[in-house]
């Protein structure tokens, strides 16, 4: 018979004067799994839930550390995605991908409120680079005539 959860889970955890650190499988961004029944659970949220309850729906639980492998409860809080998300900014955290709004356009523009052209879905565009496009856009359709 398989050992408790908890037995099975803390036996995985190193456990320092500072962080709790995850010594099982971490996936590639470095936070720790964990298997329970049929399913892999992130370390951190699980041991969240085991020293304080289920996590309430639309929440996530955050590393107040900043180490995503440690799993030390007083580490750890509940918070909503977008506060995560302005906490990995604020400690320039956050990976560069294309969520993440950048300082210059890809020519090298500046991505600032007067030079940024805003679509109604949460899109911007470089005006400068716009302004450029239409520009060759009316070229090729002005030799087209002639």
């Amino acid at each position: 018979m398989r050992a408790p959860v908890k037995e099975r889970f803390w036996a995985k955890v190193d456990k320092t004067d500072g962080c709790w650190l995850w010594t099982a499988h971490c996936n590639e961004n470095g936070y720790g799994y964990f298997r329970l029944g049929h399913k892999h659970v992130r370390a951190h949220r699980l041991s969240w839930a085991m020293a304080n309850g289920p996590i309430p729906e639309g929440f996530v639980v955050q590393h107040k550390c900043d180490v995503r492998d440690c799993v030390r409860p007083s580490h750890l809080e509940l918070g909503s995605q977008p506060e995560n998300i302005a906490d990995m900014d604020r400690k320039n955290r956050r990976a560069m991908t294309t969520s993440r709004p950048r300082d210059t356009c890809h020519r090298g523009h500046p991505m600032v409120e007067d030079n940024l052209y805003f679509y109604h879905r949460n899109g911007r565009q470089c005006r400068t680079c716009k302004t450029c496009a239409l520009g060759r856009a009316n070229e090729r359709y002005r030799s087209r005539k002639d």
